[in-house]
């Protein structure tokens, strides 16, 4: 049987299920600027520059990515109506940010997403608990958190876990990176010189992609010469 994966990411915290593998990169360390090919290959598949990957490289397949769905499928009961819309505007913020890039991916709010979100009760670091979904439940929640399921390679599958308790600039730039991993990219980026990328492992600031964010997923998902 081919090996399936199951990789997850969150603001501080990777981790990978791999049939016969070793133990997941959770981040790459890069002091210094690295070219577009190999931040791009940091992020996609945990290579340092120049290296080979340490994770697989996914990707959704072409017939699913025009449109790819993303939607908020669950809330806690108690969140007040203005934090609902503030979700929901984060999410409709993340999909112009990403539809913008050039990639060949186009997202879309939508029914039954193929990227769902769950809004959670659970504080960061606790375990999540009680959403019916076998991808998130069981696993360690930081601010956020995006599980995927692949095989050989194609993605199939991907949960969101967004903590009710991020606030204020924070749920944005959670909720781009956690929206942008589940589109492959799951590795974070460690190094002060990028600290504006939404990959940052230290920081949940970037409300925006970065120029070399924006440039990984368009070379992970690059357009066809007309």
């Amino acid at each position: 049987m081919t090996p399936r994966a199951i990789l997850a990411g969150a603001a501080t915290a990777l981790s990978l299920a791999w049939a016969g593998s070793a133990p997941a990169q959770e981040f790459v360390i890069l002091p210094d600027r690295v070219s577009d090919a190999d931040f791009h290959r940091a992020v996609a598949c945990a290579a340092d520059p120049g290296g080979l990957c340490r994770k697989p490289m996914l990707r959704w397949p072409a017939e699913r990515r025009r449109p790819l769905r993303v939607g908020i499928v669950s809330w806690p009961d108690m969140l007040a109506a203005p934090r609902r819309r503030a979700f929901s505007i984060a999410l409709d913020r993340a999909v112009a940010r990403l539809n913008a890039v050039g990639a060949d991916v186009i997202l879309a709010r939508g029914a039954r997403p193929q990227i769902a979100v769950h809004v959670l009760a659970t504080p960061p670091g606790r375990i999540v608990e009680g959403t019916g979904d076998p991808l998130l439940d069981g696993t360690r929640l930081g601010l956020g958190h995006v599980v995927l399921r692949s095989r050989d390679g194609t993605i199939t599958a991907a949960t969101i876990g967004l903590s009710m308790h991020v606030a204020g600039r924070s749920l944005q730039s959670v909720m781009l990176e956690e929206v942008t991993q589940a589109l492959g990219p799951i590795t974070d980026i460690a190094g002060p010189a990028y600290s504006d990328s939404v990959f940052a492992e230290d920081a949940n600031t970037a409300i925006r992609l970065s120029d070399q964010d924006a440039a990984a997923l368009r070379l992970h998902y690059p357009k066809e010469d007309p």
